[in-house]
């Protein structure tokens, strides 16, 4: 895109990780942390799951704290399946754990427990957020959260005596309310006041893992096109991935003509689910290229087929942890359909028919082994292997890095210090609507198949497509366990019925759907600043019936 003059390059970005780095990197210095399980005191997770399932590293973690007598609470509307560990689970309103936060800071800093290691560089701004905590009070967030200001302030308290081998991790709320990345940033000025940072059972500052410029650069060196990127003008804080709700608009307003679809994940980005519908037959030029028919493939004039994954060798990749990885998929069975092309082949033959050829003259095995050399390492490693550890940085914060205070936030309209901001929504006392969450569980991303129909089938007969709802709120609805639901946005411009499954695990203004459909895509919310989407933006009603 760049080689043929746009800017207008974007990621996907489905469970915010990408937003909550960019965050991190903005608040602290790094892009992201991990708890030391292996001797923490406690660990408080705010926000469900980002996966909303049983993650194997999340599980590692909490074991690994229990065996040690840590101490593991979590804050969140409802209690995730990876949650069997928990020695407290208290449940929050939906969009609220900002304030929680906020208030946990209030506890931390009136009570004089707070580390002053990152203050000395930073103290004009952490004497602006002092001030400003006292505005946050636990009555004050007890009347958004629901969770009693004596829970607040014990919970505050409990962290402040286990400090510093303690952590608070809330990369489970990223990517979900227009309130998100403030309460990462909050989160970690938390885990600052707590001293967490590089300590033993604290927070441990991941190395960052990049691929650096080699000696040779097989990748085409194009400068960057002189206008900018669909969004980032209304997005000064936007990540690298891009925000993909003004893309969306762009499609919708005329202002997008041509669009390219690269890779079966990106349908199930909200804001491109959100597209589906036929808003792509509204475009000039639109092509799909993927190793899956997508079910909803209205307005797309091009299908190009490449190799499923097992059939194709994949390009290096990094990953950052306790211990920084990289990783090369290699080819595994020999492709299927003959007509499927790799990536790499596609926009090469893509850039020669657009006249801009003579920059991709570079092979796939020429751009992978350009990647591992900058990083120490060559396609044999990986003749038997599918991951290697890098060598072991160091990563250190700078008592400088911490920003309690931000001219960027502030210019980008969340203000200098850390406060308080609304969600996009906020369900109403009637007892028929619910903020509607989702999750990556069961029969996720279905929708995006062309098989999507018969994998729906499946989950239905299975009882895959349950919505979870409080039991104490089904009641009040003459609804029980195992009934039939419809569920309905208040103007009623979409609607689906489920079967409902009750829980005591869930609070009582929201519903879980485990995979939604795109009917159910409407609002493309978007954080302020950052431009990410809010995918837990949307009331419904529910009410008892419907058809199947």
């Amino acid at each position: 895109m760049h080689a043929l003059g746009s800017p207008n390059v974007f990621a996907t970005d489905r469970t915010g990780r990408e937003t909550c780095a960019n965050v991190l990197k903005r608040t602290i210095g790094a892009s992201r942390y991990v708890p030391d399980a292996a001797h923490t005191a406690m660990i408080l997770f705010v926000g469900q799951d980002p996966l909303g399932g049983t993650r194997p590293s999340l599980v590692a973690t909490q074991a690994a704290a229990k065996e040690n007598g840590g101490r593991l609470c979590r804050v969140s509307p409802y209690r995730s399946a990876s949650d069997t560990l928990l020695d407290e689970w208290t449940p929050l309103a939906a969009g609220t754990e900002l304030a929680f936060v906020l208030a946990l800071c209030q506890v931390v800093v009136d009570e004089g427990r707070y580390d002053t290691s990152y203050l000395d560089a930073s103290d004009e701004g952490f004497a602006a957020w002092k001030a400003e905590l006292n505005e946050y009070r636990p009555a004050w967030a007890e009347s958004l959260t629901g969770i009693p200001a004596s829970d607040i302030s014990r919970i505050a308290l409990q962290l402040a005596e286990a400090a510093p081998a303690v952590s608070v991790v809330a990369d489970g709320v990223s990517g979900r309310y227009a309130n998100a990345s403030a309460t990462i940033r909050a989160t970690a000025l938390l885990n600052t006041l707590l001293g967490s940072w590089n300590r033993e059972g604290g927070a441990l500052v991941a190395p960052e893992a990049t691929f650096a410029d080699p000696g040779f650069n097989a990748l085409p060196d194009l400068p960057a096109p002189s206008a900018a990127r669909l969004g980032d003008a209304d997005y000064p804080l936007v990540s690298e991935a891009g925000a993909s709700t003004m893309l969306v608009r762009g499609i919708e307003d005329g202002t997008v003509k041509s669009l390219f679809l690269f890779g079966d994940g990106c349908l199930g980005d909200p804001s491109m689910r959100a597209a589906g519908g036929g808003r792509f037959s509204q475009l000039d030029t639109c092509v799909f290229v993927g190793s899956v028919k997508p079910a909803d493939d209205a307005g797309i004039g091009y299908l190009l087929p490449e190799p499923t994954p097992l059939e194709s060798r994949g390009f290096p990749s990094l990953a950052s942890g306790s211990v920084a990885i990289a990783s090369l998929r290699a080819q595994a069975v020999d492709p299927v359909c003959p007509d499927a092309r790799t990536i790499d082949a596609i926009v090469s033959d893509l850039a020669s028919a657009c006249g801009v050829g003579e920059r991709f003259a570079c092979s796939c095995d020429d751009v992978v082994a350009a990647r591992l050399a900058s990083v120490g390492l060559e396609p044999e490693d990986f003749a038997h292997v599918a991951f290697v550890p890098l060598p072991t940085q160091a990563s250190v914060l700078q008592a400088g890095s911490i920003a309690f205070a931000s001219d960027e936030f502030e210019r980008a309209g969340l203000g200098r210090t850390a406060r308080w901001i609304e969600p996009a929504v906020s369900p109403s006392p009637d007892q028929r609507e619910f903020r509607l969450l989702t999750d990556c569980q069961s029969a996720t991303f279905v929708e995006e198949l062309a098989q999507a129909e018969k994998l729906q089938s499946i989950s239905r007969e299975c009882g895959l497509d349950r919505l979870w709802m409080n039991v104490s709120a089904a009641r009040d609805l003459g609804i029980e366990d195992g009934d039939t639901v419809t569920i309905s946005t208040a103007a009623a411009e979409a609607s689906e019925t489920c079967i409902v499954r009750t829980t005591p695990c869930m609070h009582p203004k929201a519903v879980m759907l485990p995979s939604p459909t795109s009917a159910f895509a409407t609002s493309l919310a978007a954080e302020p600043g950052f431009g990410t989407t809010a995918r837990d933006e949307t009331l419904v009603f529910i009410s008892k019936g419907g058809t199947r």
